[in-house]
């Protein structure tokens, strides 16, 4: 038993991380006699439908675990025309990073866990950029409608695209890197 955990472990661990973000293989939600990759999708995430239905990235982190440092501020700047290219809508999730490794959401003063495209009320800058802030504390009024708390402790993030389009499946599109602010 031990020895399939840490072979399951060993996929996630072997990814590799383009831009920051950790990106699915193309067989994910039709996994044929990868059963591996099946195993280990259905340890992190319980299930994935195929690419070209729903797209998961992982952001990789600046810590171990793919995780980053909650105590610091990041951000997520779409350059103006530049946020994920879909047919129905994108979301970026915070996860609390708990010690054993599970993640879950992290209760917030804004009740928020996500924020996307159908966040109401987000700010683009005068020339149409997207910044999301990934902030312990609240950034103020301006930035607020763009804050996506996170715990002072270690999180995760992980982007889904919904009916991507077909740069996005075929790695024509990349996200933006998760930067320190």
């Amino acid at each position: 038993m031990n020895a399939a955990r840490v072979a399951i472990e060993r996929v996630v661990d072997d990814a590799e991380a383009v831009g920051g973000w950790i990106y699915p293989r193309p067989s994910i939600g039709n996994f044929g006699a990868d059963y591996l990759y099946r195993a280990s999708i259905a340890t992190w995430g319980l299930g994935a439908l195929p690419a070209s239905e729903a797209m998961y990235m992982r952001a990789s982190g600046m810590q171990a675990n793919a995780t980053f440092d909650g105590s610091r501020s990041y951000r997520l700047l779409f350059p103006a025309g530049s946020a994920p290219p879909v047919e129905a809508f994108w979301s970026i999730s915070l996860y609390e990073a708990l010690p054993g490794g599970e993640l879950f959401f992290f209760d917030n003063p804004l009740q928020r866990f996500a924020i996307g495209d159908r966040t109401e009320g987000l700010r683009l800058s005068p020339g149409g950029a997207l910044e999301i802030i990934i902030a312990p504390d609240d950034p103020g009024e301006a930035m607020r409608p763009n804050w996506l708390p996170c715990p002072r402790g270690p999180f995760a993030l992980i982007m889904r695209a919904y009916r991507p389009a077909a740069a996005l499946v075929l790695g024509n599109y990349r996200l933006p890197p998760i930067e320190s602010a």
